[in-house]
């Protein structure tokens, strides 16, 4: 039942929706939070200011591990590849190394361009194959059953995007609605409050 002031309070009764399952799907390097959190200071650090933000954040994000496609720390913070449970790994699209560090190993900033094009690269991959372990972890559900997609980011963004990913890559019927949520802040606010 939905609280009264609802935001869905007109929302069509006739309509159910159901979620049926959820899959995930993470990019395959997989940092612990203390390294990041070594590989920031060495990268920004060195101002007292700084340097005591970083330790009070990292260490209380809530955060253990982060997963990325970029492998450019790999040996710096002592990252694995070793899969984790209960989600899909997938390989990244583009090159390991050289994003944040140069040749040298000094950090480089990389610019916004560079940025969007690796997560064009690397997103639609991603995209799919959570949607194919939703899909093979939901007992009967086939593709044709699928009627919306909808996709958050908050990294980068392309049109057509991630969710037209989706329903090639699943082999949806081309009606399918789709819904791309973007630029949500890390997705962290109630959808009502937009």
């Amino acid at each position: 039942q939905l609280p009264t002031n609802s935001v869905l309070e007109d929302y069509p009764r006739g309509m159910p929706a159901y979620l049926r399952h959820v899959g995930t799907a993470v990019p395959s390097h997989r940092y612990e939070q203390a390294a990041i959190q070594g590989v920031m200071e060495a990268w920004v650090g060195g101002e007292r200011r700084t340097d005591r933000l970083l330790r009070r954040v990292y260490p209380h994000s809530g955060i253990e591990q982060r997963h990325t496609v970029l492998g450019d720390f790999l040996s710096r913070a002592g990252a694995t590849n070793e899969p984790t449970t209960h989600t899909t790994h997938v390989q990244p699209q583009g090159p390991d190394e050289g994003f944040f560090l140069d040749e040298t190993g000094a950090f480089r900033n990389p610019t916004t361009g560079e940025r969007n094009a690796r997560y064009r690269r690397e997103a639609g991959p991603l995209y799919v194959a959570a949607a194919r372990a939703t899909l093979d972890g939901a007992a009967g559900l086939r593709p044709e059953d699928v009627t919306h997609v909808i996709t958050v980011s908050c990294t980068g963004f392309y049109a057509p995007g991630p969710d037209l990913d989706v329903v090639h890559g699943l082999g949806l019927r081309p009606t399918t609605e789709r819904y791309h949520v973007g630029f949500v802040g890390l997705g962290r606010r109630p959808m009502h409050e937009f």
